[in-house]
Formats: structure tokens, sequence, C-alpha cells
């Protein structure tokens, strides 16, 4: 999508009230969020955070690979969003909290309802 196009678009007046519609709807669904949830970990936390992190490169052979989209394709879903699932249910059982908030950022991503114009 050139950004033109975006910016005509972002400012139709459709557009603008769909956007404030889903504001009020995030902020509503979002104004009493449950606590942090605190991770076990290898040791001791320090006592002052560093901000730092780290990653983990993993990979999967390709039969656990198929075995999972398979699982999920039956499930009605994308790898994704039954991997997402797994992680919610994991992250449940271990701090035995009912409800989770897991962020997922999604910068980039073309709305359904404009992919016909990209």
């Amino acid at each position: 999508m050139q950004y033109r196009d975006y910016v005509r678009w972002y400012y139709e007046p459709e557009t603008a009230a769909r956007r404030e519609r889903d504001g009020h709807y995030w902020s509503e669904s979002f104004a009493d969020l449950p606590a942090s949830v605190e991770l076990p970990s290898k040791g001791p936390r320090p006592s002052q955070r560093s901000y730092r992190a780290g990653n983990a490169d993993i990979v999967i052979d390709e039969e656990l690979y198929r075995c999972l989209k398979k699982v999920s394709a039956k499930s009605g879903c994308t790898l994704f969003h039954f991997l997402l699932a797994t992680f919610s249910v994991w992250v449940r059982r271990i701090t035995e909290q009912h409800d989770v908030v897991v962020g997922v950022p999604i910068a980039g991503q073309l709305a359904a309802n404009l992919q016909h114009i990209a």
C-alpha cells in the first residue's frame, strides 16, 4: 500500500469512526488487567533490573513440525495460534493465574480488509 493511499484510508470518516469504536472496545477490555506474571527462573533475581534480554534459537525437526501442523489443522487453527494457545495454557498452569494476557507484536501487518489495496 502506498503511503498516500494509507493516509487517505486512515482519515476516511468510516475508518475514523471504526478506530474510535475499536479504541473504546480495547480500553474497556483491558481496563482491569490481571497482575503481571512472575515466571520461574533458574536462580534468584537481581535486586535491580537491567532490562537486558537474550534469545534462544531452537530448531525443531521436520517430523515434529509436520505433526504440529497436522494437530493445529485438526483444531481448525494456524500453527501460530496453536502454539500461542499452548503457551498460554503453560503460563496458566505454572502461575495458577486464571487470566493471562499475552501480547503479540504485529507491526507491519496489513489488516485483512485492506489486503486488496496492497
